[in-house]
């Protein structure tokens, strides 16, 4: 739905007053009536799991610094097409000191070595939520799987962190998510739903702060996620007029799934609206949920899990799930592009970076790792070209041109000690910055 860019301020105003001056003023004041002050930069990652070649975005006969404008996309990610102007295609890149394998897990966006129990260090994402604009949900992450692993675990650990052993929780679950972001304004079962769990949420809460002193450091760990839902539901309560006017109809989709693409749908819209409301700058879409399974029955593709990855990733199934994302990301594309911010639009002041938790493909070492990028970060990042990355960067490169971007430079991103012989230069890709 549009609305004009004074409703959509007001909106988010009202939260500034509501929620405390102090604890939003970065964001309150990137939203003044002023038209020609910046805007609050928003950054969206696209994990898809199993991997993501060169030869899924190679543009023939294109050399690098050269315009996608007029160029024909690879059948891989063709629904891109009508965003070309904004499509950036960046190879030459590697990973390899993060040995991938069959998932980088935290490594993928933190540029380190693979570990699904502990990230050791923070990761992009997070970097980025903490140097932009304040928003009330810092991260919003989610996961994307089968029905029944979505269902069974609606929150995991895999690809964000804070800190090093500090993880940050991934939402699997759309209706779990959707009483969360709009719980507080909605009405009928969906409200009595959100007010039973605040009760349990509430109870565990206070059941931790008085055990803190008898419970086991591995009891504390366990009970850390309900802490983090319990802090997102307090950060967005506060937020009703934004809430009401981007709340999603909770429809079957939601309730009655036919398939895990229902659910897969949902998040994004979920994403869209958060992303509009003001509730996050910064998210992370995990398809696969970070790890190397996946499931994608609604396409008509029976095969699952692990054994995809075995499949070659120019495969008519992988064009399948590549197209199916790609469609997606043109949603998000599109919902940004028709929502005005400022002189323009929100798309204007977002980048959106597509590339795979897993490097290349599956059994990989991390030695050729694509990305794709859509937008320009208020200005700050080139798009609409293919750039071909010379002289053996890492991926932490491209991490730290984004803080580059963002107004926070750096020599390296968690390249320090013993990881430093990865990179052949410091600092920024310049050759992506605008």
């Amino acid at each position: 739905m549009k609305i004009n860019t004074l409703n959509r301020r007001d909106i988010i105003k009202r939260f500034g007053a509501a929620a405390g001056a102090s604890a939003v003023a970065p964001f309150h004041t990137a939203l003044a009536e002023d038209k020609n002050v910046s805007q609050p930069k928003r950054v969206v990652f696209f994990l898809q799991a199993q991997g993501f070649s060169d030869a899924n975005c190679a543009v023939k006969g294109i050399t690098s610094g050269k315009s996608l404008r007029s160029e024909d996309l690879p059948v891989f990610i063709d629904p891109l097409a009508p965003h070309r102007d904004k499509l950036t295609i960046i190879q030459g890149l590697h990973g390899k000191h993060t040995s991938p394998a069959h998932s980088a897990y935290y490594g993928c966006l933190g540029g380190y070595r693979r570990n699904k129990s502990t990230p050791f260090d923070i990761t992009i994402d997070c970097a980025l939520s903490k140097v932009l604009p304040k928003a009330p949900v810092p991260l919003l992450s989610v996961g994307m799987e089968s029905l029944n692993r979505m269902k069974q675990v609606p929150i995991f650990h895999a690809t964000s962190a804070w800190g090093p052993g500090d993880k940050a929780s991934m939402i699997c679950d759309p209706t779990f998510l959707y009483r969360l972001m709009f719980g507080s304004v909605a009405t009928g079962q969906q409200r009595k739903t959100y007010d039973e769990n605040s009760k349990m949420l509430d109870f565990i809460a206070k059941t931790s702060a008085e055990s803190a002193g008898t419970l086991p450091e591995s009891g504390r760990k366990k009970l850390d996620p309900y802490s983090d839902i319990s802090t997102f539901r307090d950060s967005v309560s506060s937020m009703s007029d934004s809430l009401k006017t981007y709340m999603p109809e909770y429809d079957e989709k939601y309730s009655a799934p036919q398939h895990e693409t229902d659910w897969h749908d949902a998040m994004l819209d979920l994403t869209i609206a958060a992303l509009k409301a003001g509730l996050t700058n910064v998210a992370t879409i995990n398809s696969g949920c970070g790890e190397f399974y996946g499931s994608w029955e609604g396409l008509g593709i029976d095969q699952r899990g692990h054994s995809l990855g075995h499949l070659s990733m120019t495969s008519d199934i992988w064009t399948k799930i590549r197209q199916y994302n790609m469609r997606m990301l043109s949603k998000l594309v599109q919902a940004l592009e028709e929502t005005p911010e400022g002189n323009g639009t929100m798309m204007d002041n977002t980048l959106i970076v597509y590339t795979s938790n897993n490097a290349d493909k599956q059994h990989t070492n991390g030695a050729t790792w694509p990305f794709m990028t859509l937008g320009n970060f208020g200005g700050t990042i080139q798009e609409g070209h293919y750039i071909k990355i010379e002289n053996d960067r890492p991926i932490n490169s491209f991490y730290a041109t984004l803080l580059e971007a963002a107004g926070h430079p750096v020599e390296h991103f968690n390249l320090g000690g013993a990881y430093e012989k990865y990179d052949t230069g410091k600092g920024p890709l310049r050759e992506l910055l605008a």
